[in-house]
C-alpha cells in the first residue's frame, strides 16, 4: 500500500509539535529545484498555516513567509503556476502584514486566474479593511472566476 501525499499525512495528524519541528524542514525544501518537491512542500506548509500562525515561534512564521516569498520569486517561469498558486496558497493563513505588497502584486493581469484568485483568497482573510479596495477592483478582471472569488 502506498503512503498517502504529504499534505494528506499532515491533515490528519494531531501532534503539533512534530508537525512543528517539520516547518524548517519544509522551508528547506521549498528551495528544491524540483518543482514538485517545492509545490508539495508549500500545501504542507498551507495545512500547518493556521495553527503555526496562532501556536507557533513568531520568529518560525516570518521564516516561512521569506521562504514562501523567495519560492514565488523562483517561481515566475512558464509551467510554475501550479507552484506559485501553491505559494499563495501557503501564505494565506499566516496572515502576515508583510506579506500584503506581494499578494497585491499578484493580483496583475500578468499572472494567471487561479493565481489572482487565490491572492484575492488571501487578502480577505488578512481581516484588514483596508484591502476592500483591491477586492474591489478585481470586480473589473478580464475573468470570471477572478471576479466571482472578489463578489
Amino acid at each position: 500500500m502506498s503512503r498517502p501525499p504529504l499534505p494528506r499525512r499532515w491533515r490528519r495528524s494531531r501532534n503539533w509539535p512534530r508537525q512543528q519541528a517539520a516547518v524548517e524542514p519544509l522551508v528547506g525544501l521549498l528551495g528544491d529545484p524540483d518543482a514538485t518537491v517545492a509545490r508539495s512542500a508549500s500545501l504542507a506548509l498551507r495545512d500547518l498555516g493556521e495553527k503555526l500562525r496562532r501556536d507557533g515561534d513568531a520568529a518560525l512564521v516570518g521564516r516561512v513567509a521569506v521562504a514562501l516569498r523567495g519560492l514565488l520569486e523562483r517561481s515566475r517561469a512558464p509551467g510554475m503556476e501550479e507552484v506559485r498558486e501553491s505559494a499563495v496558497d501557503a501564505m494565506a493563513p499566516l496572515r502576515r502584514q508583510d506579506l500584503i505588497a506581494d499578494l497585491q502584486r499578484l493580483l496583475s493581469p500578468r499572472e494567471s486566474p487561479r493565481v489572482r484568485r487565490n491572492a484575492i483568497r488571501a487578502l480577505a482573510q488578512m481581516g484588514v479593511p483596508e484591502l476592500a479596495d483591491p477586492i474591489v477592483t478585481a470586480l473589473n478582471d478580464p475573468d470570471a472566476s477572478v471576479r466571482q472569488e472578489a463578489a
